[in-house]
């Protein structure tokens, strides 16, 4: 009984501080006006207990089938080069529903030294073709207002 009692205060100490440790932060936003009507939602999980990372799910409706869609950071000046963002190719999968997930994990001190999340599209179909003449930018995600959980 002794052991049961010390189990639970364990987990209560523990339990509840993780949940101090948690939180998430939504926006959603619209596309540019490639895609009308489109949007994404973007989720943030600052979970300290994630390996140090932040989790960010991307869920995205009003995509066009057969297209290629990469996820990148972005700094504020478009000559600056861009950064995958999670594991590459960085790649949105487009569904039957003509919507995607996205799930990313990045360190939290490295999302301060960007400006904004970008979902790209390759008009040539091939997300190694990275040239600037070849992307167009979808969705564009401001940071700043993803990490105050401000739309």
């Amino acid at each position: 009984m002794k052991a049961a009692k010390i189990a639970l205060i364990i987990f209560l100490i523990f339990g509840l501080s993780r949940i101090g440790f948690c939180e998430n932060i939504t926006v959603t936003v619209a596309a540019d006006s490639t895609h009308p009507g489109a949007k994404a939602t973007v989720s943030l999980n600052q979970d300290l207990y994630y390996g140090g990372k932040n989790r960010i799910i991307f869920k995205v409706e009003g995509l066009k089938p057969d297209n290629v869609y990469t996820v990148w950071l972005a700094k504020a000046s478009p000559s600056e080069p861009l950064t995958g963002l999670g594991d590459s190719p960085y790649l949105l999968n487009v569904d039957a529903n003509l919507g995607a997930t996205y799930v990313a994990a990045v360190e939290a001190y490295k999302l301060n030294a960007w400006q904004s999340i970008k979902i790209m599209l390759h008009k040539d179909a091939n997300p190694q073709n990275l040239g600037k003449d070849n992307l167009i930018t979808v969705f564009t995600i401001s940071l700043k207002e993803l990490l105050s959980g401000k739309e």
